[in-house]
């Protein structure tokens, strides 16, 4: 019988994550090559493992999600979950599954404001 101990299942879990991480910066080279060239690789490297981490404090846990959550990081800035407390009230909302807390996030970005202001927060 195979036996996998702890320390072993860390470096599983490690690799998955710094593959995973490579393949969000891959996503963000391609969809803001601008941005991603002005920060440098490194820094959206960093970026992405602290952006995986704050969504892992929403209860953002699938890939999918916390790719959705960090494009947000870049779209609206590093601090939009706790600068805005739209934002802050949808993601911190214990009731309503990660997906749909993004979903819920998009709905209010693609409402229109009235004067044709950009949405901020009060």
């Amino acid at each position: 019988m195979l036996t996998i101990r702890d320390e072993q299942w860390r470096v599983f879990a490690d690799c998955a994550e710094s593959a995973f991480i490579n393949r969000v910066v891959a996503h963000l080279q391609r969809a803001l090559p601008e941005i991603c060239a002005e920060m440098g690789e490194d820094a959206v490297r960093l970026s992405v493992a602290r952006g995986i981490q704050r969504a892992r404090e929403y209860r953002i846990d699938s890939e999918y999600d916390v790719v959705r959550f960090i494009d947000f990081l870049y779209v609206l800035g590093f601090e939009f979950d706790t600068e805005h407390a739209w934002a802050r009230d949808i993601l911190t909302d214990k009731l309503v599954p990660a997906e749909m807390r993004l979903d819920m996030i998009d709905d209010y970005l693609d409402e229109p404001e009235p004067d044709g202001a950009e949405v901020e927060d009060g």
